[in-house]
């Protein structure tokens, strides 16, 4: 029985971008925030005013990944461009959004995405996925190769949680159905190394199209 557990992961829950970024090592430390806005109520012959409660905020979720490639004398930047994927624009998206993701923390070597996406822990005790958008990736290149590659880099990557998308162009909130009925669907077996190949050749035409826009 294999008893090693894969490192933390974010993966798109959006079937149309089937991409995800396996962390070198688990972060040391996890923090995240929950807010609850309230409001001022009557103040009258009173030394300070009632609270009402007006909504709450979203989880924003901060994580430190690594990735490390030094001893394969390798490039770790495969790696972060699918990580800015979270963050740029897609035209194959509702919207042209960026996608939604999930952060999977466990389960075992070898297992498909498909299977840590219900078998991994719940690592901020919610009782449910951790699911939501990537509102920043901060990365820092720590070591290069000799020919300047980076092959070594950490990212400060920021999720805040959401369940729905709301719609620019409506202005309405709509339940991003094709995303979340199933959204293991586009990653029921383990990336081959075509699979990666194949991510990588699609990074690379995105990047050259966004440099001839």
């Amino acid at each position: 029985m294999n008893t090693d557990f894969e490192k933390v992961t974010i993966v798109s829950i959006d079937e149309k971008l089937p991409i995800y970024v396996t962390s070198k090592y688990n972060p040391k430390e996890l923090s995240f925030v929950k807010k609850a806005n309230w409001s001022a109520g009557s103040a009258a012959k009173m030394d300070y005013p009632t609270r009402q409660f007006t909504n709450g905020e979203p989880i924003t979720l901060t994580l430190e990944l690594f990735f490390d490639e030094y001893e394969d004398e390798g490039d770790v930047r495969p790696d972060i461009m699918k990580l800015m994927q979270f963050v740029h624009k897609h035209d194959e998206l509702d919207d042209g959004r960026p996608p939604m993701v999930q952060l999977i923390w466990g389960g075992r070597v070898g297992e498909s995405i498909a299977a840590r996406m219900s078998s991994g822990i719940d690592p901020l005790g919610i009782g449910k996925p951790f699911r939501g958008v990537v509102t920043s990736v901060d990365t820092k290149y720590t070591m290069f190769l000799e020919n300047g590659t980076p092959c070594r880099a950490s990212v400060k990557v920021s999720i805040t949680q959401a369940d729905e998308i709301e719609m620019g162009s409506s202005g309405e909130e709509e339940l991003n159905d094709e995303a979340l009925s199933d959204p293991a669907a586009a990653y029921t077996s383990a990336p081959t190394a075509e699979d990666r190949d194949r991510i990588s050749e699609s990074l690379e035409e995105n990047d050259i199209k966004a440099e001839n826009t």
